[in-house]
């Protein structure tokens, strides 16, 4: 039995941040259940897009601009899934930092062994989850409005990652002059 001085912590209390992938992955939920969370980003991200392809399905509008196919929600939804990335990767964001700020979020992290780098990844991950359910209500709703279109899978993943993360680029360099 060793003696335990005062003051000193032995090898077995010390404790070690947990691995990278752990922080980024507790961090991405975090980010994910604020996004969904936030009444403003939720209407945002989910309410909006899905108001906009079903306005655009079940009415004339897209005549007015010169749209004369047959299939309204086949252009209703391509339209919507760019609509989806913009809400929630660049404007989402936003709305994001403007809280983060407020409320001291931003300071606090920096000090955490998560890191920029790590809330970064976390963000990504984050956005690209809500990306991924955006893209299933679109679907789903778009299948229920009578989509007949064939749909290139690998080029909506393709296009999804893309936009996010140019999106994402643009609102933290954005965040950044303004800062």
């Amino acid at each position: 039995m060793s003696a335990h001085t005062p003051g000193t912590q032995s090898n077995e209390l010390q404790q070690q941040p947990a691995p990278a992938f752990r922080r980024i992955a507790a961090r991405a939920v975090f980010e994910a259940k604020a996004i969904l969370g936030n009444g403003e980003q939720l209407i945002l991200s989910i309410v909006l897009p899905l108001a906009i392809l079903f306005t655009l399905s079940l009415t004339d509008i897209l005549e007015v601009f010169g749209y004369t196919g047959s299939n309204h929600t086949a252009v209703a939804l391509a339209g919507v899934l760019g609509v989806s990335i913009a809400s929630n990767a660049f404007t989402g964001q936003a709305i994001a930092t403007a809280f983060e700020r407020r409320y001291g979020v931003l300071r606090h992290t920096a000090t955490t062994p998560l890191g920029a780098s790590g809330l970064v990844a976390g963000k990504i991950i984050a956005v690209l989850g809500v990306t991924v359910v955006q893209y299933a209500l679109a679907f789903a709703c778009a299948a229920f409005l009578g989509l007949d279109a064939n749909v290139n899978i690998a080029a909506v993943v393709i296009s999804a990652v893309v936009g996010t993360a140019c999106l994402l680029y643009t609102s933290d360099a954005a965040d950044e002059r303004s800062s």
